[in-house]
């Protein structure tokens, strides 16, 4: 009889000591955080990150918030019987104290790490994806608060990887400019680097400057979450104009269009990056060294004009034609080799013409009478 008890017993320490999922020890990385009136979706944060949380067999935890670790002990209870599975009790939570470089990531380990010092106890479930085997750990206390994380990290949508490379400027327009890189004097080789994790780098013309940016997959583009430049004066003016030019295109929170064509005889690629309304930089992956790359002149005529506008582009093959209006609507585009463009279905008013080919875009004003 005593021997029975001692094996119930036995058995029971056994359980509670080492019956729970073996699966819960991994390493888990975060998806989403839930609260009573919050919602934060890992993926979402500006600058990324990779939050995470590993579960050790010998009841030690550890992992990463944004720009913090942790550490620390756990213990389990079986004595709820409304949990799902099993509740997790937190005994010991030891992060580091940094701080971080974005006030985002700073908030984003407020509520991270909330969980595990106020949260004495929570259940947690693990559910497998039958399809990709990809396993779910939901940590919750019931009611008001979860914890969702994966066995794999997450694969945020990213632009086409294309784009990851360094590139050259070759010309930057707006409303009031149109400025050819190799018409500066003294010349400069102006470049844009973006990095697969979309932080970025680059020179100016006695400057350099690092940034990040993020990426919207529904409207594929990019916003500016930071951008810093040194703060050098250049020794000639032009070059200090340029630089007020090319640098105001990084305005934080700002939205960049991108769109990369690849030159089927060449292999050349080309960049252009754009800012509504009529402003834009156009880029090669190839080093504007060589003058058959600079962006010609374009000539358009007759202005005012009433029925077909003409464009003289010598040695230049046209790629596309866009005509805005002041308001910013693509009102005619056309894609293919042409030297004129029917205007007449046009209203009278003042027009922007976009005219595209493999060395840039050229913005040119003209009049509809």
């Amino acid at each position: 009889m005593r021997k029975a008890i001692l094996i119930i017993l036995i058995s029971l320490f056994s359980f509670q000591s080492f019956g729970q999922d073996p699966d819960l020890f991994q390493t888990w990385y975060l998806s989403s955080l839930e609260y009573e009136n919050l919602s934060i979706n890992v993926i979402d944060i500006n600058p990324l990150i990779t939050p995470s949380l590993t579960l050790t067999e010998n009841l030690e935890f550890s992992g990463e918030g944004a720009c913090n670790t942790f550490s620390g002990t756990l213990s389990f209870d079986f004595d709820y019987p409304d949990s799902p599975d099993f509740a997790l009790d937190f005994t010991s939570f030891l992060p580091t104290e940094n701080l971080c470089e974005y006030a985002e990531h700073n908030d984003f380990e407020d509520d991270y790490f909330l969980f595990f010092m106020t949260s004495s106890l929570l259940y947690y479930t693990i559910q497998t994806n039958p399809t990709t085997g990809v396993q779910t750990l939901l940590i919750d206390v019931p009611g008001w608060e979860q914890m969702s994380f994966r066995n794999a990290p997450l694969s945020p949508p990213m632009p086409n990887p294309e784009i990851f490379q360094t590139w050259y400027l070759s010309n930057m327009y707006s409303e009031e400019f149109n400025i050819n890189i190799l018409d500066i004097d003294p010349q400069i080789s102006p470049s844009f680097t973006l990095n697969n994790d979309i932080s970025f780098s680059g020179v100016g013309a006695c400057n350099t400057f690092t940034g990040v940016l993020s990426y919207n997959e529904i409207n594929d583009e990019f916003l500016v979450v930071n951008f810093t430049s040194t703060d050098l004066a250049c020794d000639y003016q032009e070059h200090t104009d340029f630089e007020n030019n090319y640098f105001g295109y990084f305005e934080v929170d700002g939205a960049l269009y991108y769109n990369i064509y690849t030159e089927p005889t060449t292999g050349v690629q080309s960049l252009s990056l754009d800012i509504p309304i009529f402003a834009g930089m156009n880029f090669s992956n190839v080093q504007l060294s060589n003058p058959d790359y600079k962006l010609e002149n374009f000539k358009i005529y007759p202005n005012p004009v009433s029925c077909q506008l003409f464009i003289s582009s010598e040695n230049t093959v046209i790629e596309s034609i866009s005509i805005y209006s002041l308001t910013g609507k693509k009102v005619v585009e056309i894609v293919n080799q042409t030297n004129f463009i029917d205007v007449s279905t046009l209203s009278k008013g003042l027009y922007f013409i976009e005219i595209s080919s493999i060395t840039g875009k050229s913005i040119k004003k003209f009049i509809k009478k």
